[in-house]
């Protein structure tokens, strides 16, 4: 094989390369991969306090952040009280485990990222009452 054939060669391996690459990144197959793997994206757009923070804070902080039962005076049953929380900077804090905070859910495993990345997108979008 002559030197210009190998050049070729190479030229046209390196773009097909490219193509496989760009062509496997494309919204289908992402698509399909959640068909496959029934694993969805996180969606964190258009957050809405009741339909998607009222969930979660019931799920997992409410049974200890609550009238009767307020851990450390936190509770979290309302808009205003959340608010509080959110203006204190500690609702955010406690759930990303940063250093100086508690931990919470206290005594269990830190929230699923894309839970914690929901909080953030609404606090983040001004923590609407929506």
């Amino acid at each position: 094989m002559n030197m210009t054939k190998k050049y070729l060669y190479i030229i046209v391996s390196g773009v097909l390369l490219i193509l496989f690459f760009l062509n496997s990144c494309t919204k289908q197959n992402e698509e399909t991969l959640i068909q496959q793997t029934g694993v969805t994206p996180c969606d964190t757009t258009n957050m809405s306090y009741a339909n998607d923070i009222v969930p979660i804070l019931e799920y997992n902080c409410v049974s200890c952040h609550n009238p009767t039962n307020s851990n450390l005076g936190v509770i979290l049953t309302d808009y205003n009280d959340v608010m509080t929380e959110v203006n204190n900077g500690n609702l955010v804090n406690v759930i990303e485990h940063n250093p100086g905070y508690p931990q919470m859910p206290q005594g269990l495993p830190q929230l699923a990222s894309c839970t914690i990345n929901k909080i953030v997108a609404w606090v983040n979008r001004g923590a609407p009452n929506n």
